[in-house]
């Protein structure tokens, strides 16, 4: 896989298209050159490859495994990956994913907690708590590592000792924004994971924060949105949950919010029946119940608010 995206005009579609049909036919460059320069059927744009261009893409995937072991990156493909099975099946799939961590946390099911980069004071907590009882309740907290309700939740993930998965658009070489690179190492301590779908050496650019918004969703069983209005990444991620078919919610704001123009999408999700409103404590834990039932054990003792987004607030 890593050898066929290697190649010149051969993204993720066109690699895991050829990918299902040369699996039986891997042998020297030259023999696996003729196989795919014969397809009946090709994969829209692929036309030829000669055997010398194959030896270059095999020995840059070579180069970008030896990479990714000294940074201790580690490489998932449909075929040699035992966890994230429902990422492989949404619409437009990655082709790989690189990831650093404990895949112990992409076990239990993924919930996204997402939203704006300038949450409201009252947003911002709402998402730490909204991230502590997701991992209370069992699940691994899923966000985009970005300031705001992303960094919300996943302080509340590891306030609660939980797991957290931090989905990246660039390469795991470096992390952005700078200033949640502290976060990302204690995220890794805590038995989480960084995930990406570019290799290392690759920048941020505007459209791949889009794809990772994919991922966001791909990797969970539902969607949490926090705060945000009514454009923007957020609104992104609530897309790709309705085609890939996750549960979404959204945080219900108090009256003396509903002017702040953050709260506009919440709202207007609300509203069209497109997300489940969460006002309180009990809603939370109502539509968690629905994605993915919870035994009574699996609920901690500690008591919780009985207004979960007002408590300190």
């Amino acid at each position: 896989m890593l050898a066929l995206l290697s190649l010149k005009g051969v993204g993720p579609v066109t690699a895991r298209a050829l990918a299902s049909r040369v699996a039986a036919a891997f042998g020297e460059p030259g023999e696996l050159a003729d196989f795919l320069s014969n397809l009946d059927h090709r994969p829209r744009g692929f036309t030829h490859v000669s055997a010398t261009e194959l030896d270059v893409a095999f020995r840059a995937a070579d180069e970008r495994i030896e990479r990714c072991a000294e940074l201790q990156i580690r490489i998932a493909s449909e075929r040699s990956s035992p966890f994230w099975a429902d990422t492989w099946c949404i619409p437009k799939p990655p082709a790989i994913l690189y990831y650093k961590g404990d895949t112990k946390c992409a076990a239990p099911p993924g919930v996204a907690v997402i939203g704006t980069r300038e949450p409201t004071d009252w947003g911002y907590k709402s998402g730490e708590r909204i991230a502590t009882c997701c991992s209370e309740r069992g699940f691994t907290v899923v966000s985009g590592l970005a300031v705001g309700c992303d960094t919300s939740a996943h302080e509340g993930a590891l306030a609660a000792t939980g797991a957290t998965i931090a989905v990246l658009a660039h390469g795991l070489d470096t992390v952005y924004p700078a200033v949640n690179r502290k976060l990302a190492d204690r995220i890794l301590d805590a038995g989480g994971m960084l995930v990406s779908e570019y290799p290392p050496g690759t920048e941020l650019r505007a459209n791949q924060l889009v794809e990772r918004d994919r991922l966001q969703s791909a990797l969970s069983r539902a969607v949490i949105v926090v705060e945000t209005d009514v454009k923007g990444g957020t609104m992104h991620t609530v897309g790709f949950a309705s085609a890939q078919g996750r549960r979404l919610a959204a945080l219900s704001h108090p009256d003396r919010l509903l002017h702040e123009p953050k709260v506009q999408g919440n709202q207007e999700l609300i509203r069209t029946g497109k997300a489940t409103p969460l006002p309180d404590n009990d809603a939370l834990n109502a539509f968690l119940d629905n994605v993915v039932p919870s035994p009574p054990a699996a609920i901690p003792a500690a008591p919780i608010p009985d207004n979960l987004f007002d408590a300190g607030g």
